[in-house]
């Protein structure tokens, strides 16, 4: 094991062997019995410590065992009962390269396993993401600087995870486009908005001020990563709430026409200027926000 040469050819024979039991005419009860066992033994790989030695005349990197290691996690569907749970419980580590190994297993995993294998743990793949992008960044007390850096990197992989998931599973959108419009950070999302004013949020800011402008931007992103999985995705997203995000936007002078100046959430979650009082409210740039997050997730 503490050559690497000999890693990588074992995570290889594993996969040759997987493929075995998935050939034609080939049962693969044997497989299915032991899958647990199978996992149990890379569970103690994951997520993979390397640090190549100096002069390593074999050049082989941590992603090239990280990469063997998922190609392993992904082979059978089988497999699947036991590693995504491995797997979103790394993703709940504070340890980032933990975090980031799992994200990058669970694309693979997820886009492998199929929808018979993966809708039983569709509800904890959609928490434990949603978790990561809007729960994580959005916490109290997270301030300014590298901690919120590295929360909104961890945040935008999560979100892509989500879409990557979706669009490569389509019959996993049906019920992950739904867990979102239910889910209770997007519905109180909508019920910050909606009692905004223009004096300030719903939300106490108590000690931490920004936390509802972040809550907004996280929840923005989350809505647009699941409308950017799938068009079907994309129309639930808006029919079950544009109208309600709508009914907040104010017309213009003619009743139909929007101000040209609409305030935005932008850069480190500063407000843009805009020379329209009636646009100044806190509403109508949460409103905006979250319309320019789905538009985001679907270019």
């Amino acid at each position: 094991e503490k050559d690497p040469r000999c890693l990588l050819a074992s995570f290889q024979l594993l996969q040759a062997a997987v493929k075995v039991y998935h050939a034609p005419g080939v049962s693969p009860a044997q497989l299915y019995a032991q899958a647990e066992e199978v996992v149990e033994v890379l569970s103690c790989y994951f997520p993979v410590s390397f640090t190549p030695p100096k002069n390593d005349p074999f050049k082989i990197t941590r992603d090239d065992l990280a990469r063997g290691l998922q190609a392993c996690m992904a082979s059978s569907p089988f497999l699947a009962r036991w590693v995504l749970p491995l797997v979103l419980e790394k993703l709940s580590s504070t340890y980032r390269p933990a975090k980031e190994d799992a994200l990058n297993a669970l694309t693979t995993c997820c886009c492998s396993y199929g929808i018979d294998a993966l809708q039983p743990h569709l509800p904890a793949v959609w928490s434990a993401l949603r978790n990561e992008v809007v729960v994580a960044p959005s916490a109290f007390g997270v301030v300014g600087g590298e901690e919120l850096n590295t929360k909104r990197a961890l945040a935008a992989r999560s979100a892509a995870c989500l879409t990557h998931i979706m669009a490569c599973v389509p019959p996993a959108a049906a019920t992950l486009q739904h867990l979102a419009t239910k889910d209770a950070c997007v519905q109180d999302l909508m019920t910050l908005i909606e009692g905004s004013n223009g004096s300030g949020s719903s939300v106490n800011r108590g000690s931490d001020p920004d936390r509802p402008d972040r809550i907004v931007m996280c929840n923005a992103n989350l809505l647009g990563a699941v409308c950017g999985g799938s068009v079907g995705a994309c129309e639930h997203v808006l029919s079950t709430l544009l109208p309600r995000i709508l009914a907040m936007l104010p017309p213009g002078a003619d009743g139909a026409s929007r101000v040209e100046a609409a305030p935005l959430l932008t850069g480190p979650d500063q407000v843009a200027v805009t020379k329209s009082k009636a646009w100044a409210s806190t509403k109508v740039m949460y409103s905006l926000t979250v319309v320019r997050g789905i538009v985001q997730g679907v270019e």
